[in-house]
Order: structure tokens, then C-alpha cells, then sequence
């Protein structure tokens, strides 16, 4: 099981079967596209999952050591792997498993045997509504919404993630690497998650918040000096800067429209 391959840009799927020829036919169909990581068990496809973070998981159902809505359920409720899009494959015409492993919270079903034409559209088709998703959600303060379109379990993890931002503001050492621990997430893994569901990493998405509190606070007439201070700039110059680059004006600029 490869986990180390880089990631080309149509990004990376896992898949997980205790079948290896069911394996090299995914494969065989996807690779020109992805990178495929594989499993041989629910067990090791949860380990796989964790370390490399894909962009999307294809799981048989009947699996050793631990099954496929097993599987799923501890996905889907797992802050790191909450909005990783799974795909689970069962048998023809059995729909007590297809609804099992949508009530674990899979995202759709693939049904054996399945064509490659089949495979592929369902692999793009929610590959392209998460990046939609991403795209519609990736700007502050439209993230900061308990009605957002995402997964309960990634609205709840995107509040938390801002809520710990907003909470350190005027924290000047306060940075991706102190978030990452609150989150009880290595830097990696809070970087890909965060990019999945907003398009920007941890220190960006820290700088954007910084920077869109910082006009609400010179709305209200609170003086340049005290923002920059307010929002975890030491420097006012420094803040200036930062402000220009991320707005197009300088907070003076702003103030005076």
C-alpha cells in the first residue's frame, strides 16, 4: 500500500477491497488520472485513509477485520476524514445494502458489476460537487454558517475552526501551528482538510478572518492603530501592507472611501 505517491492534479482515491482483482480493474480504469492508493481490508483502508487524506474512497462492503459501513461510519465521524466523498460497492439488486451504507453516511453507490464508463462519471461527478462546494463556500464569513451545504460534521468542524480564530485575534503568536494543536490535528492534516472545504490552509485562512475582522472593527470607527493591534498585527506598517495585498486599498484608503 503506497501512500507516499505525489498528488497530479486530478487528486487521489482510495480504494479498499479484499478482492485484488476487483483492486486492478479500479485501478487499471482511473490511474491515467489519479494516483490510486489500495487496501485489502477495512482495517488498513481506515489507516490509509487517515495518513493520506484522498480526495475521494471507493469501499467493498464485506471486508476482513472490519467491513465496509463500519468503515464508513467511522469516516464520516471523524473530524480529519468527515468530507472525504465514499463510494460503496455492493451487489446487484441488493438494496438492504445500499441503503445501509447510505444511512452510514456514504455519498453514493457503485453496483457490481459495474462499467468503466460507470465508475469514472461517479468518481468526477462528486469530485466536481465538492469542488463546487469549496468554491461557494471558500470565502469569509459565508463559511461561518450552520446552514452551509456541507456535512453536519465539516459545519462543525469549520465553526470550531473559526471560532478558535476569532477567540486568539489579538494573540500576535498565535498561528497555524497553535491551531493545529486546539484542533488535535497535525499541520498536514489540518492544511488538507482545510483546503478541501475552503480552498485555503491553515495560515491563510487565519490571515483572511485577521483581515475581515479588521474592516468590521474600522466600520465602527475603531482607529488604525487599535485594529492592527486588535487582530495580531505589532507593526502598523505591517498591517497596512497585509491589508493592501489582501483588498487592493490600504486601511487609510478604506476608512476614506
Amino acid at each position: 500500500m503506497d501512500v507516499t505517491a505525489e498528488k497530479p492534479k486530478d487528486g487521489i482515491v482510495l480504494v479498499i477491497d479484499d478482492d485484488r482483482y476487483i483492486r486492478l480493474f479500479i485501478k487499471s480504469k482511473l490511474k491515467d488520472s489519479f494516483v490510486v492508493l489500495e487496501a485489502d481490508n477495512g482495517k488498513a483502508g481506515l489507516a490509509a485513509a487517515l495518513k493520506s487524506s484522498p480526495d475521494l474512497i471507493i469501499t467493498d462492503i464485506m471486508m476482513p477485520q472490519m467491513n465496509g459501513l463500519k468503515l464508513t461510519s467511522l469516516l464520516k465521524n471523524n473530524h480529519i476524514t468527515s468530507h472525504i466523498p465514499v463510494l460503496i460497492l455492493t451487489a446487484l439488486g441488493n438494496e438492504e445494502e445500499k441503503i445501509e451504507g447510505l444511512e452510514t453516511g456514504a455519498d453514493d453507490y457503485l453496483i457490481k458489476p459495474f462499467s468503466a464508463d460507470e465508475l469514472t462519471l461517479k468518481v468526477r461527478n462528486h469530485l466536481k460537487l465538492r469542488k463546487t462546494l469549496r468554491e461557494k463556500y471558500s470565502g469569509y464569513p459565508a463559511i461561518y454558517s450552520p446552514n452551509g451545504s456541507f456535512e453536519s460534521q465539516d459545519n462543525q468542524f469549520l465553526n470550531r475552526v473559526i471560532t478558535i480564530i476569532e477567540n486568539n485575534l489579538s494573540n500576535l503568536e498565535f498561528s497555524a501551528k497553535h491551531l493545529s494543536s486546539e484542533m488535535a490535528m497535525s499541520i498536514s492534516q489540518l492544511n488538507r482538510k482545510l483546503n478541501v472545504l475552503t480552498g485555503k490552509a491553515a495560515g491563510q485562512l487565519i490571515r483572511a478572518i485577521r483581515l475581515h475582522k479588521a474592516v468590521d472593527y474600522l466600520k465602527s470607527g475603531d482607529s488604525i492603530k487599535n485594529v492592527s493591534w486588535m487582530v495580531g498585527y505589532s507593526e502598523q506598517s505591517n498591517f497596512a501592507s497585509s491589508f493592501k495585498q489582501y483588498f487592493g486599498v490600504t486601511p487609510l484608503e478604506f476608512v476614506k472611501k
